[in-house]
This record gives structure tokens, C-alpha cells and sequence, in this order.
């Protein structure tokens, strides 16, 4: 009865940035309601603003998870690279993450690996300049780095998804004046971190290069600190 009524208000509603909010809504709901993904794929090939559009992409990724068509993924990645979209929609969004606790990206976490490795790029060049890495980092390592675990002896790049090779390739690639504490914390929190008989103090950048090109992650003994 709410997801109708909220539906029927949002047709009548004039305010973009209300009709933007109401996506949300619908999402919020779905946790303990199922929700007609039709609503979120009418917006998508609508004329409606390209920020209503956005905030559906965004709902639909989270109540649809891996079942998002094809389409309307292409339709939010190009929504995606569309930066002072992304940057208001995200401002706007600050009373929501503050009550529900979900920020921009985490709307995209119930997608598939295929698929966060098809929108990371977009996703990449929009958000902000010295934490870019670690959001994105987090939405293709999830537990693995929220948990921060370490990843075992001997793990290869060959261990990785498709969206975490992207993620450790676009971090090596980035030269930006100022990253390096985020990639030797990003790197450190999933594993990465300077190899074993290494008496150099390699960057971090390097240390992840030799990574990529096939070097095996290895661990000090607790004897050797």
C-alpha cells in the first residue's frame, strides 16, 4: 500500500529533487518488502531529469542485485560519469546515509562482480580526489576489506575477481600528487603491503606493480616482526 502511494505521488510531483528521493524510499522498503523493479526501469528510459534518473539506476542496482538488465546498467554507468550529477545527488543524499546508513555506493554492492567491474571506472574518475581508492576499493572487496583479513601466503593477482584486479590496476595507474598514503592504507588493509626480503623501502605503488606482474604475496613470521 506504501510503495502505491508512493509511486502515485511521485507522478505528481513537481520537484525533481523530491522525485529523486522517493527511489530511496522505495529502496528502504524493499528490505522487508518486495518492490516492482518496472518503477526504477520507466525512470531509467524516461525523460525525467538526469538526477531522478540517476537515484533510480541507483535503486534498481540494489533491489534488482545481479538481476539488473543489461541496459539499464549501461544507462547508469553513463549516468555514473556525469560528475557534478554524481556530486549533487551525493550532497543531497547526506540526510538519508545519516538515518539509513547507506552511502551512493552502497546501493551497487548487491550487483554481481561482472557488473561493479563494468560501472568501477566511471565510479573512479568521480569521486573525491584522495579517497576515490578506498571507496572503490571497498565496493570490490567488501567483507575482505571491511574486515580488513589478511589474504594468505602465496595469493597471486589470479586470486582476485575481475572488479579487484580493476581496482589494484587503477590504483598502480593513478599518479596524483598526494595518493600515497591512501594506496599504502588501501593496500596494507587488504594484504599488499611491502614484500618479505625486501630491504628497500619501495613505495607502495611499486610494491603493488611487482604484485600485478605476478609476484607472490608472502608473510613475515612472527619472528621476523
Amino acid at each position: 500500500m506504501i510503495c502505491a502511494k508512493l509511486c502515485r505521488y511521485f507522478r505528481n510531483e513537481p520537484e525533481e529533487m523530491v522525485r529523486a528521493t522517493i527511489p530511496y524510499c522505495l529502496a528502504f522498503i524493499s528490505d522487508n518488502t518486495p518492490v516492482d523493479t518496472m518503477f526504477f526501469e520507466e525512470l531509467l528510459n524516461s525523460d525525467d531529469a538526469e538526477i531522478v534518473k540517476l537515484a533510480a539506476g541507483n535503486t534498481l542496482a540494489y533491489v534488482a542485485g545481479e538481476n539488473m538488465p543489461e541496459y539499464a546498467l549501461s544507462i547508469l554507468v553513463r549516468l555514473w560519469e556525469n560528475t557534478k550529477l554524481v556530486d549533487r545527488l551525493a550532497k543531497h543524499s547526506d540526510p538519508m546515509e545519516t538515518i539509513h546508513y547507506k552511502k551512493l555506493l552502497d546501493f551497487l554492492t548487491p550487483l554481481s562482480d561482472r557488473q561493479i567491474a563494468n560501472i568501477i571506472p566511471s565510479i573512479w574518475q568521480e569521486l573525491d580526489e584522495y579517497y576515490h581508492d578506498l571507496d572503490a576499493t571497498e565496493l570490490a572487496f567488501g567483507d575482505l576489506f571491511r574486515k580488513k583479513e589478511k589474504l594468505p601466503s602465496g595469493t597471486t593477482i589470479h586470486d582476485f575477481t575481475d572488479s579487484q584486479q580493476l581496482v589494484l590496476k587503477l590504483i598502480a595507474d593513478d599518479t596524483s600528487t598526494g595518493q600515497e598514503s591512501c594506496y599504502r592504507y588501501t593496500l596494507e588493509s587488504i594484504g599488499i603491503s611491502s614484500p618479505v626480503h625486501r630491504k628497500d623501502e619501495s613505495s607502495a605503488r611499486e610494491n603493488l606493480m611487482r604484485f600485478l606482474n605476478g609476484e607472490i604475496l608472502e608473510r613475515r613470521s612472527s619472528r621476523g616482526g
